[in-house]
């Protein structure tokens, strides 16, 4: 339990100030909650779960988050528990006034049955610090509508509004709108519906991997889907749905947008995330789309780690990278990142560039340039990845062997800035 104190302070003095801190933090909430629940003997814990939720629904996308994530119970548990502890008073009051701001958090409230007498107790008991928040949110309370309350948990997939709506209306179910449904309550969302493979179909998973990958674009929300454990689920889904061409193309593209972050580049690699997509490129080699997404994962694990480097030659990426370079000759995106990934595996590892070499790296390469004469992006990736491997004596005669002078020549010359 004092682990559990420790870190649930260290996550609210986190999200204190920074509002960039609240989004990714955000991934954690589940995880406070359910510390908060399965803690409910110790006071500490409960201050620090309530004091760390109240700084996080400070954030309107949080508010919705904690209420759909049954975050409400939590606090008023708490308020019940204690009503002696100050403390655990102030903060839990303090969260719920925040919450009261977002109408879905307050119609959960509105379906509390002791909420009402667990404010009515703290703003007696402790007037000079709870009074306030009491009275903040007794008096929005009889502008909530229940219907409003946080509904199904995971948020249901939802091909088509109309379909939706109609759905929920006749199950009479309390149903999220697209209004409600913010970033974090996407991520929260779609990663439990990943952890359980038996609940949810292909189409399922690859609607909530495909938004996590669209999520991650954002530097925040990289962070969160990895402080929420996105990680390993994403790479999970993929290696249990193997024979699933468009999860493992939509896997690339999240692990791809996730690794943009050095601590999630890490993270990738030790939840199997390289030999996944090398297992990924080699069983759907025609297929363009993947190939590109996948070598564009390969490269960004390799932008900045060098364990990561080692790691993807092991396990045959360098000859994936060039396999699909071979296959789709004639894709100028897929040759770009491909000698992107190549380049980077260069970098400071030289059992890397040998490996390149000895792979015929280099004659692919020298093809891609050849081929894609007109487009800058190849030819910038493909001068530098011929560059690093050049590094190496022995990589240097081969290059020669490859007469490069004319096509190095005329990249310098089309594209200066990028090439000269």
């Amino acid at each position: 339990e004092s682990v559990q104190e420790q870190a649930l302070r260290a996550l609210r003095n986190l999200a204190k100030d920074s509002s960039g801190n609240k989004v990714a933090i955000a991934g954690t909430i589940p995880a406070i909650i359910d510390s908060m629940n399965q803690h409910t003997t110790c006071e500490a814990v409960q201050r620090e779960g309530c004091a760390t939720l109240r700084n996080l629904s400070v954030a309107s996308d949080n508010q919705v988050a904690i209420a759909a994530c049954r975050g409400v119970t939590a606090i008023v548990g708490s308020l019940t528990d204690y009503p002696k502890a100050e403390k655990v008073q102030v903060q839990g009051t303090g969260a719920l006034f925040n919450l009261s701001f977002s109408p879905l958090a307050l119609a959960s409230m509105k379906k509390e049955k002791r909420l009402k007498k667990v404010l009515k107790h703290a703003s007696k008991k402790f007037p000079d610090t709870c009074e306030k928040y009491c009275d903040g949110v007794t008096d929005r309370l009889p502008y909530a509508d229940v219907k409003k309350a946080a509904g199904e948990w995971p948020i249901p997939i939802q091909k088509s509004k109309s379909k939706s709506s109609s759905a929920g209306n006749k199950k009479g179910e309390n149903a999220f709108t697209d209004d409600d449904v913010s970033p974090t309550l996407k991520v929260l969302s779609h990663i439990h519906r990943l952890e359980d493979h038996t609940t949810s179909t292909e189409d399922e998973s690859k609607v909530a991997i495909a938004e996590l990958a669209r999520l991650a674009v954002s530097y925040d929300h990289r962070i969160a889907i990895s402080a929420a454990g996105g990680i390993p689920v994403i790479i999970d889904a993929m290696a249990q749905r193997i024979a699933s061409p468009s999860i493992q193309r939509v896997g690339c593209s999240a692990i791809q947008n996730l690794s943009c972050n050095e601590d999630n580049e890490v993270a990738i690699a030790e939840a199997g995330g390289i030999s996944t997509i090398v297992a990924a490129m080699d069983m759907y080699l025609e297929n363009t789309k993947l190939q590109h997404k996948a070598c564009a994962a390969l490269r960004n694990l390799a932008a900045s780690n060098n364990d990561n480097r080692t790691r993807i030659r092991r396990e045959g990426g360098v000859t994936s990278i060039i396999n699909a370079m071979r296959v789709h000759d004639d894709q100028k995106h897929v040759q770009e990142v491909a000698c992107s990934a190549l380049g980077n595996l260069c970098l400071q590892n030289e059992d890397n560039r040998v490996a390149i070499a000895k792979a015929g790296g280099i004659s692919r390469i020298m093809l891609a340039l050849l081929t894609h004469a007109d487009v800058a992006g190849v030819q910038e990736k493909g001068c530098r990845a011929l560059y690093n491997l050049s590094m190496n004596k022995e990589n240097i005669a081969l290059i020669r062997e490859e007469e490069p002078e004319t096509v190095l020549w005329d990249a310098a010359s089309k594209f200066p800035s990028e090439c000269g």
